[in-house]
């Protein structure tokens, strides 16, 4: 079973991608992203994040409140950490959000607007694609 990490300063995004990566089978846990007034997030801050540690895949949304207000832990930042750590990665975003944000074999990218189905079946394609479960080596090793 695939956990995956479901992070967006939106309520309606975590629920919608929630429940339908839930319905397809997945364990999902939910993440506001950097909150306020500083919007810091111990992802940005290098710390070990246990939610990142956990999962298996991330999906982000790369307009959070931090990108909009110019302070704190961006989209950016995140996205630079779980990359560091290795997950594979689907980045919720419209063409303004993506400056720079290259495509890999780890990371895709869809609409924000995307229905929750088809975040689903860029998650499959991931996580069929990726030679090792990250969480689930992180959660063997102790």
């Amino acid at each position: 079973m695939v956990t995956t990490l479901v992070v967006s300063d939106r309520h309606s995004v975590r629920e919608e991608v929630g429940n339908a990566l839930a319905e397809a089978g997945h364990d999902v846990m939910a993440c506001p992203g950097p909150r306020p007034p500083d919007y810091a997030c111990v992802g940005g801050c290098k710390n070990r994040c246990a939610l990142a540690h956990g999962c298996d895949l991330v999906v982000l949304d790369a307009d959070l409140g931090s990108d909009l207000r110019g302070v704190g832990t961006s989209s950016w930042d995140l996205l630079n950490f779980y990359r560091g750590l290795g997950i594979p990665i689907v980045v919720l975003a419209e063409g303004e959000d993506l400056p720079g944000w290259v495509p890999t074999d780890r990371i895709a990218y869809l609409p924000r607007s995307a229905p929750g189905r088809s975040v689903v079946s860029a998650v499959n394609v991931l996580v069929d694609t990726t030679p090792a479960s990250h969480g689930a080596d992180d959660r063997a090793a102790g």
